[in-house]
This record gives structure tokens, sequence and C-alpha cells, in this order.
């Protein structure tokens, strides 16, 4: 196997097996994909007792991948890691900030945790970035006639936030924060220049994956902003926005989504810079007519 496969080419061919892997090679391809900087120096003892699978198990996932054993494996993962160490100017968070200071009480604590889980969180954003992509994403979202964002659950705050700004940008944006026969109504009606829009992040709507099922069987293009390459909603869609994050507590932290949803928006603003202003503009005349905004009294 080429050991100087791109880290994108090699999520891909995990990818490309997800739908047949047993349960235990999923969870050892949901490991790898998420923690591949680490995996990249595990012996293959190490990477089944983290998985909680056996070391034979971990073999046969990784001839699964086309890999003649598993030396063979880490050369490819030990190249990508290589080349990302000398090419990626990494953002570091200070010792400090990794342990946190002193604090007066656990509410304190566990909210300063939190927001250190979300910088950490951002830069793990920062550092996976793949600008391939992004740039296809944004040209999807650019060329799109007509987008419908679709998010469940927890994940219906980020589908309305993301809707709420593409309205701003683009003509026709339908926003389905709501499971039920509805929901199809809506999907059964677009053609196949529109792009569906899915946000799933862990624990994963059955609802969501539904759906999902239903837009491939009428081949309409989905783009998926999911925390895993290897996700139920990754492996439904076209094209995949891997947001990868962690949670000090049971609230989700949801910092980096929104940071590459604003990204994925500004870009695609940019790409269709004259409709994109016309838009807005028209947005700021009904603003200034129907007096949306407060103002202090000049008087």
């Amino acid at each position: 196997m080429d050991p100087v496969m791109t880290k994108g080419e090699f999520f891909s061919k995990i990818r490309e097996g997800t739908l047949n892997f047993s349960p235990k090679n999923k969870a050892l391809a949901n490991f790898v994909v998420q923690n591949y900087q680490r995996v990249a120096f595990m012996t293959a003892r190490q990477l089944a007792q983290r998985c909680e699978v056996s070391e034979s198990t971990v073999m046969r996932f990784v001839t699964s991948l086309g890999y003649t054993g598993y030396p063979d494996f880490l050369r490819t993962l030990q190249g990508i890691v290589n080349y990302e160490l000398t090419a990626v100017e990494r953002l570091e968070i200070t010792p400090e900030e990794k342990k946190g200071r002193p604090r007066k009480s656990g509410t304190e604590r566990l909210v300063k945790k939190t927001i250190l889980t979300e910088v950490e969180n951002l830069r793990r954003l920062y550092d996976h970035f793949s600008e391939e992509d992004f740039d296809r994403a944004v040209e999807e979202i650019v060329k799109a006639k007509r987008i419908v964002v679709i998010g469940f659950r927890v994940s219906a705050s980020l589908a309305m936030f993301f809707g709420y700004l593409l309205k701003k940008v683009k003509e026709t944006v339908i926003v389905l924060t709501q499971s039920g026969s509805t929901v199809y109504d809506q999907l059964g009606s677009l053609e196949k220049d529109s792009l569906v829009i899915a946000l799933g992040f862990r624990r994963y709507p059955n609802e969501l994956i539904e759906a999902l099922k239903y837009c491939k069987s009428r081949n309409l293009k989905v783009l998926a902003v999911t925390d895993s390459m290897v996700s139920p909603v990754a492996a439904l869609a076209d094209l995949i926005q891997v947001v990868e994050y962690e949670g000090e507590s049971f609230v989700d932290t949801f910092a980096a989504p929104i940071c590459l949803i604003n990204g994925l928006i500004a870009e695609a603003a940019m790409k269709d810079k004259k409709k994109s202003l016309g838009m807005l503009n028209k947005l700021e005349k009904i603003a200034e007519e129907k007096k949306i905004y407060y103002q202090e009294s000049l008087r």
C-alpha cells in the first residue's frame, strides 16, 4: 500500500467500507478516523485494547482496507501524520490552559473546563481541515437552486442557525427541524439541482437516517455536517464536512460546528458576490422600512 496516500484518500478508503463493516469494525474505523495521529504510533495490541476488540479483529480490519498487514497500515498513517507535522503550523494550547487554574467552586470549574474543551474542539477543526472538501461543499451550496437544511433533536438549533444565515444569500432555503410525514413532502418536491444539508451528531436520530435514505433513493445530493467520517450520516452523504467534538457534560458543545457553518456561508456569499450583495441590500431596506432593529432616539 502506498505510504504517501493523502489523509482524504485514507478517510475515503475507510468510508467506502463502512456500510459493510461489522459493529466491531465500525468501532475500529470510528476510533482510527478520530484519533489517527495517535493510532499511527500504536501497536495492534494497543489499538485492540483501546477499542475493546481482539488483535485478530484489528488484523481483519486492516486487511479489509486492502493492507497486507498492520505494519503496512501503520506506514500509511505515519506518512500522513509526518506530513502534517511538517506542513501545518499547529495551534497550541498552553499547559496552564490545559490544566486550568485553581477554581473556587465546582460550577466555575466546569464552566472553565467547558471553555477549554471548546478551544480544543476548534483546534481540532483547524488541524483536520480539508480545503478540498470545504471547497466542494461551498461550490454545491453556490450552484444549488434550492436548499433544504435538516437537523433533528440537538442538531435542530444548528439547522435553524444554518438556515437563517443561508436565507440572507440564497433565495430558496427550507429548514426542517421536526420529524414526521411532512419531511417527506418537502424532500419529495426537490429536483436534481437541489441540495440537502444534513446536520447529525452522536447520538444520531433515526428520523434523520431514514430521511437521508429517502434522499439517497431519489438521487438527491446530500452534504453532511457530522462528527465522524464513518458516522451513519456520513455513510449516506455525497459530501462530508467532519467536525469532531467532545464535551464536559451532558450539554453538547457546538462552537466548532457554528464556526464551520459561518465559514461555509461566508465563502459561498463571496463566490456569488453580486447576487449575495443584492439580497443583503434588499433585506437591509426591509429592516429599515419596518424598523426591525432598535435605534436610540437622536432627540
